[in-house]
């Protein structure tokens, strides 16, 4: 019996509550939202924001994640500006993945990315963010390349 309850515990704390936690849930920041302005100033798409500004942010973004809300994002920070490469591993989400400089504009853009995938998502360009929004969003609401990124965050 000693054994049994042995073996229940270890499944318990090794299988359990990892396949648990992986069921990442969606975090916004207290109703912060992220802004993308066309060229003309016009308001595109106003987002919901959860923010990767860490190593450990960033590793997992979106991963594990089975939905994500419409009007919902997650930016990640950099901190730098250097050329990145994403990919969507562990990612069940199609995404669009827009790419922007330091000051927020969008210096590239990689559309309906797939999902599991472990094929590196390269900027090409020097950016700071990327901006991960529901894959159909980007050429649904017409961002471009040269539109901004606005956000508190962003100088």
């Amino acid at each position: 019996m000693k054994l049994f309850q042995n073996i229940f515990i270890i499944v318990f704390f090794f299988i359990i509550i990892p396949v648990q936690a992986n069921e990442a849930q969606y975090y916004p920041i207290d109703h912060e939202k992220i802004i993308i302005i066309g060229k003309d100033n016009s308001i595109k798409i106003s987002l919901s924001l959860e923010l990767a500004d860490t190593n450990e942010k960033r590793q997992i973004g979106l991963m594990f994640r089975h939905h994500m809300p419409y009007d919902h994002s997650m930016l990640f920070d950099f901190q730098t500006t250097h050329p990145i490469t994403m990919w969507m591993k562990n990612t069940y989400i199609p995404l669009d993945i827009i790419f922007a400089d330091h000051t927020g504009k969008i210096v590239a853009i990689a559309y309906n990315t797939t999902p599991l995938s472990e094929k590196t998502i390269a900027s090409i360009k020097k950016v700071r963010y990327a901006l991960e929004v529901n894959a159909g969003i980007v050429l649904e609401k017409q961002i471009t390349i040269g539109d901004q990124l606005q956000h508190r965050f962003i100088d």
